[in-house]
């Protein structure tokens, strides 16, 4: 059972809590973690959904460090076969990242946590930055209009982090000034360069490691918007 932190008497929270539940229980996908729906408890917003023991891959590289290329393929084709299944029920994620990506008892990767998800056809503009930085698109940290991109910008920098340990951008790029009304400024110096790849030569074949370079850099470039299914193609050969 998921509780809504912080206060519950916050109207926008409340309803966005809510509305996870709504938009998360309209998913049953192998790739996705199965929630019942939500409800209020005693005027407590709660979400009912799947326990997933294995924890998530961000605790997987925190324990053991990057992942080998054949594993980090295998987990990121689960976390898009619940994207797309996603993308189907006309949900947008909008906050992939390792941490949000579970593993079940038999290493099958789930997506879950979808508090920021949104239906698909509305424009994801916000006042403030919503989202991880490091994992998170330039448009989405300006507030901009958002699609299908921004979540396969994530997982481009969640591949990333799985075979790296360390999320593609340094996040000295990105600066958030919070005024005194609580609203923010959000200020993106176009992510800087990409950090490279590094991982030792033994470990992985040189074509192999182009091909994980270029896939990523697809993802996170201006045309990710091409990126999915090149991805899909060549992760599955």
């Amino acid at each position: 059972v998921k509780l809504l932190r912080g206060r519950i008497d916050d109207g926008p929270e409340r309803m966005r809590f809510l509305q996870e539940g709504r938009l998360a229980a309209s998913l049953s996908h192998p790739n996705t973690v199965y929630v019942l729906g939500s409800d209020e408890i005693d005027g407590l917003p709660v979400i009912a959904m799947q326990l997933v023991p294995g924890g998530t891959l961000k605790d997987r590289v925190t324990e053991r460090g990057p992942m080998p290329v054949a594993d980090a393929v295998h987990a990121v084709l689960d976390v898009i076969s619940g994207l797309d299944a996603a993308a189907s029920a006309g949900i947008l994620h909008r906050d992939i990242k390792p941490s949000n990506c579970f593993v079940d008892a038999n290493g099958q990767v789930k997506v879950g946590d979808f508090g920021l998800s949104i239906p698909s056809g509305a424009s994801g503009r916000t006042k403030g930055f919503q989202g991880t930085p490091q994992f998170a698109p330039p448009e989405q940290m300006r507030g901009d209009a958002l699609d299908v991109r921004a979540d396969i910008y994530a997982v481009g920098a969640t591949l990333f982090y799985l075979v790296t340990g360390q999320a593609p951008f340094d996040g000295s790029d990105l600066t958030v000034q919070v005024s005194e009304d609580g609203s923010q400024t959000v200020t993106v110096s176009g992510k800087g360069e990409m950090r490279r790849i590094k991982i030792d030569p033994k470990l992985v074949d040189p074509n192999e490691l182009a091909m994980l370079e270029d896939l990523i850099v697809a993802a996170v470039n201006d045309a990710r918007a091409k990126a999915e299914q090149k991805m899909q193609a060549e992760m599955a050969k």
